[in-house]
């Protein structure tokens, strides 16, 4: 095989191995109330959506090559990204430097950690959607999270492969101790 034949498998390969790939993100949880339950964003306000548990499950590309996350059914006008601000998952608009990564076991990591997702209810979220539905919000130390809140990891699926048994029931109990 000559290097011209070599160069090209490579690029083949390599193109085949990061294409972007449609996926969900389901929360995973020793707590039977949310575990399997679909993460989407609900609009907060023109730009940003904030992300809750079981008001849907929204598809996601994944850019492989710089592991970001985002939606272009979010808006007409710009590509939404899935980011962390401060302790507020959300999909904004305007890209950023990607914050997540994904391990060898498709779960979700920030800062080197799977274990830093909590679902949180009454958060003083702008429209109050946390009222009704769990918030998904990101606490790097678990002392710091609200204390009524469950931790959770996030599972990335294929969209492709998703179970029909993700949960996308809204989520009304405030109780954490299943």
């Amino acid at each position: 095989m000559n290097l011209r034949t070599l160069v090209t498998f490579a690029a083949i390969i390599t193109g085949v191995l990061t294409a972007p790939k449609d996926v969900h993100l389901i929360a995973k949880s020793d707590n039977k109330t949310i575990d399997g339950v679909g993460l989407c964003s609900i609009r907060e306000s023109l730009t940003v959506s904030y992300m809750f548990l079981g008001t849907g499950i929204e598809r996601f590309t994944w850019e492989t090559t710089n592991n970001t996350f985002f939606d272009t059914t979010v808006s007409d006008m710009y590509v939404a990204y899935l980011q962390r601000w401060g302790n507020l998952i959300v999909v904004a608009a305007g890209y950023t430097d990607s914050q997540f990564t994904v391990s060898p076991c498709n779960y979700l990591v920030v800062n080197g950690s799977e274990r830093v997702f909590y679902a949180a209810k009454s958060t003083n979220d702008p429209a109050n959607y946390s009222s009704s539905y769990y918030q998904v919000l990101y606490y790097a130390e678990e002392e710091d999270a609200p204390d009524d809140s469950i931790p959770f990891s996030v599972y990335v699926e294929s969209a492709d492969t998703t179970s029909s048994s993700i949960q996308t029931a809204t989520l009304y109990s405030t109780d954490s101790s299943s």
